[in-house]
């Protein structure tokens, strides 16, 4: 298969995954999820994962601008989802934090993507396939990951 080929097939068959699980309306799998942005969920991730961290380092990790930044942290303090603080690590910088329905918001967001996982490896065959997934996946996350500047 030449490399032409091959770029199309995956782009054919990643629009497929996405198509087939409903990662782009996560509405499907949870009400809950219907009024959230994938972006605003990643942050919110984020912020679960590393509790002290400061809004600039999300901002470089998301790499998006300041603007954008901004925008997402307004939309999702608007509904409630969490609320800036001012960072112990760094006082003169502003850290973000879940508020309990926030909290709930990213519980359910996990437990949906679990749920997409299982669908994904329910399909394969045994363990080995399982394995070999994962190892593909992780080569291609860790190769496609921006370098620290």
């Amino acid at each position: 298969m030449k490399k032409e080929e091959m770029m199309c097939k995956t782009n054919q068959l990643l629009h497929g995954l996405v198509f087939s699980l409903h990662m782009d309306n996560l509405g499907f799998w949870s009400e809950d999820l219907n009024d959230i942005q994938p972006v605003e969920l990643h942050l919110m991730k984020m912020i679960s994962e590393t509790p002290d961290i400061i809004i600039g380092e999300i901002r470089s990790t998301l790499g998006v601008p300041g603007s954008t930044m901004s925008s997402i942290v307004n939309r999702l303090e608007k509904k409630g989802l969490l609320r800036r603080i001012i960072s112990a690590r760094d006082r003169r910088s502003y850290g973000l934090k879940l508020t309990p329905k926030g909290i709930k918001k990213h519980a359910e967001h996990e437990r949906v993507d679990l749920l997409m996982a299982e669908k994904i490896l329910e399909t394969l065959n045994d363990e080995k396939e399982i394995e070999t997934l994962i190892m593909l996946l992780s080569r291609v996350v860790q190769n496609l990951k921006p370098e620290k500047s």
